[in-house]
């Protein structure tokens, strides 16, 4: 099993949230969207004595992607995002920090992910869904009974479409097709904000028509 810990980010009005995954029988983890918040991250992992074997990104806006290159160069653990997002790791005009006023540059992927893949934490599998409509290679990532799903859904809302690549009527379809049919009580952790429940945005989301 893995053990979910929920680490804020920490840029001031992003509520941004990184999660770290720890299979506490191989001692090996995995962190979904690391951004400024890598001290509080490595804590968590070392406290734990497990070691990060996978970085990964469910999308590259720079918000979720700003401890990338020092987490990877600090614990040797590959990098993982969607290959139609891959570019925003090193392109600055891609990941928005450039439009934001704040260039940030991270370093190039090691795994390239796609619809169906599956990433190992030690013995656990999570299954990449690809999610686009907020960015072109958006994913959520799903295990046991828990959905990450980034910036695509939130607790009634989802992700902002109208940045470059993204696509509103995508984002609806995604969510719809790859989310919703999900079983109600699936937990989904977003990128940003509270957790909520499949059920609870089948019933409450004012995007999906419902």
């Amino acid at each position: 099993m893995l053990k979910i810990q929920t680490i804020p980010g920490l840029r001031q009005g992003f509520d941004q949230r990184s999660y770290v995954l720890i299979n506490e029988e191989t001692k090996t983890a995995a962190v979904i969207d690391p951004d400024l918040n890598q001290a509080q991250i490595m804590k968590c992992v070392e406290e734990s004595g497990a070691s990060i074997q996978t970085i990964l990104a469910t999308h590259g806006h720079f918000d979720h992607i700003g401890s990338v290159k020092n987490l990877a160069e600090a614990t040797g653990a590959k990098i993982a995002i969607h290959t139609l997002d891959a570019s925003m790791l090193t392109k600055s005009a891609d990941n928005l920090s450039l439009y934001f006023g704040q260039p940030e540059e991270q370093r190039a992927a090691d795994v390239l992910l796609k619809d169906g893949d599956q990433v190992q934490v030690g013995s656990q599998e999570l299954l990449v869904l690809h999610t686009p409509g907020h960015s072109p290679g958006s994913v959520c990532f799903l295990w046991n009974n828990l959905v990450f799903s980034g910036d695509t859904l939130f607790f009634q809302s989802m992700g902002n479409p109208s940045f470059p690549g993204g696509d509103v009527a995508q984002l609806k379809k995604s969510i719809t097709e790859k989310l919703m049919v999900l079983p109600e009580h699936f937990r989904v952790l977003p990128g940003h904000g509270k957790q909520t429940t499949i059920g609870h945005e089948k019933a409450h989301n004012p995007f999906l028509g419902r």
